[in-house]
């Protein structure tokens, strides 16, 4: 059992749950999603779909509205399965598509798919490489893969927040009064956010789950691992350019995709705002931003943990070294972090004191980003 599912099921829930009442908008939303990665309603159309990770399913909603000849749902979680269920049906969706209830390691199936989506999953897992083994063998050659990566940089601020809210739940157990503790925290800071659909108690539950320690799953991590069998197609958001002639493009995937390798770490460091775009860096320089980021991830996880690994002022070592990294990056960047150190200092850190940061309320990395991969045709 993966450490999402475990969570979920733990604690039976769903967190994933986003507001459609305006149905109609929904479908834009994630048609502008689809077209970032090179894909229109004519390449769902009458295509057999597969989809690992659903969730309530409220996304789906929209993929199935597009209609595919067969469409194919794999959530494990039990709590997540039967809103799944429950959302399709409330629609009337209930043609052409299955439902399985199950592991992506012990679904089986003899076909392939045009399209396979894992959204929101990949890039918590430990074993990521047996599970995108799995999923990749269901992509018949000339389909597209659609997976969704999250690393230490696009996260560095969601990491920050799990380490303030491990000290504000520090001496709570019930989960419950938990979750109202952080939606008191962070509710300012998510009502920053334009476009916010999610619920902000299953945002805040997220922020709980330990797969958050395992996001350093990049867009480099994902193309090096594909590169062999898979054309890069398109991702969201786009950080990628590619000024190359068609008619001199490598025929060959790894030729292909080694452009984009090429650019990554010089842009790496545009994942940590999402409100602004910033000027190309230099490849050690976001190589050390992100080896910082990670160590950072490490010494929150033995601080909630109690092992005795590192002390308080090892985060805040590791906080002035980002700081500094982004300095010429971004000045409000460099004032949002020694904020945060200042209030982590407090002995007694108070919901209201998380609540009321000024620069880094607004805040958010660029979270996960969605990529899209077309198959190799033999």
């Amino acid at each position: 059992m993966n450490e999402y599912v475990n969570f979920y099921e733990k604690n039976k829930i769903s967190p994933v749950r986003q507001n459609i009442d305006d149905f109609a908008l929904h479908v834009k939303r994630r048609e502008g999603l689809y077209r970032q990665l090179g894909l229109l309603r004519a390449n769902f159309e009458g295509k057999k779909v597969l989809e690992v990770g659903p969730g309530g399913g409220y996304n789906a909603l929209v993929t199935y509205s597009f209609k595919p000849s067969k469409y194919v749902l794999v959530e494990p979680n039990s709590t997540g399965f039967q809103e799944l269920k429950n959302n399709f049906a409330t629609h009337g969706f209930n043609e052409n598509v299955e439902f399985h209830n199950t592991f992506l390691e012990d679904f089986t199936c003899k076909e392939s798919f045009d399209v396979v989506m894992c959204e929101g999953l990949i890039q918590g897992l430990p074993n990521r490489e047996v599970f995108l083994t799995k999923l990749s063998s269901l992509v018949k050659e000339g389909g597209v893969l659609v997976i969704t990566v999250a690393d230490e940089i696009s996260m560095f601020f969601e990491i920050l927040r799990r380490y303030l809210a491990n000290e504000l739940i520090k001496d709570e157990k019930d989960f419950k009064k938990q979750i109202a503790i952080l939606v008191e925290a962070f509710s300012p800071h998510l009502e920053t956010l334009k476009g916010m659909t999610r619920r902000y108690d299953d945002w805040c539950a997220d922020l709980l789950c330990d797969a958050i320690y395992n996001h350093t799953f990049s867009v480099a991590d994902a193309i090096t691992l594909f590169q062999n069998e898979y054309f890069f197609y398109g991702a969201s958001p786009n950080v990628f350019h590619d000024f190359r002639w068609y008619k001199a493009l490598p025929h060959n995937p790894l030729e292909y995709n080694a452009y984009y390798l090429e650019q990554f770490n010089t842009q790496r460091h545009n994942f940590i705002n999402s409100a602004q775009t910033y000027d190309k860096c230099s490849a050690e320089k976001n190589v050390a931003l992100s080896l910082t980021c990670k160590e950072l991830i490490e010494v929150v996880k033995s601080l909630e943990k109690h092992d005795g690994t590192y002390a308080k002022e090892d985060a805040i070592a590791l906080l002035k070294r980002i700081a500094d990294n982004l300095l010429e990056v971004d000045s409000s960047l460099h004032v949002s972090i020694h904020e945060v150190i200042e209030i982590v200092q407090k002995e007694n850190l108070t919901t209201h004191d998380v609540s009321q940061l000024c620069t880094m309320k607004p805040l958010f990395g660029r979270g996960q980003t969605f990529l899209s991969f077309c198959k190799e045709t033999l």
